[in-house]
C-alpha cells in the first residue's frame, strides 16, 4: 500500500506523511459514560467523525 510507496525515513513514505498530516485519531469505549462524554465533546467540533 501506500506505506510502501517510496520510504523515506524512519519506514514511513513521503506519500503517507502528504496524505496523513493533519489528521488525529483516538480509540475511545463508547459503553462507558465517560467515552461517550468524549464523544459527543470532540464531535461538536469534528470536521469528521468514523466510527468502525
Amino acid at each position: 500500500g501506500l506505506r510502501k510507496w517510496r520510504i523515506v525515513q524512519d519506514g514511513t513514505s513521503l506519500w503517507w506523511e502528504i496524505q496523513s498530516r493533519n489528521k488525529r485519531s483516538v480509540c475511545l469505549d463508547l459503553k462507558s459514560p465517560e467515552g461517550r462524554d468524549v464523544v459527543l465533546t470532540l464531535a461538536k467540533e469534528a470536521d469528521v467523525v468514523i466510527e468502525n
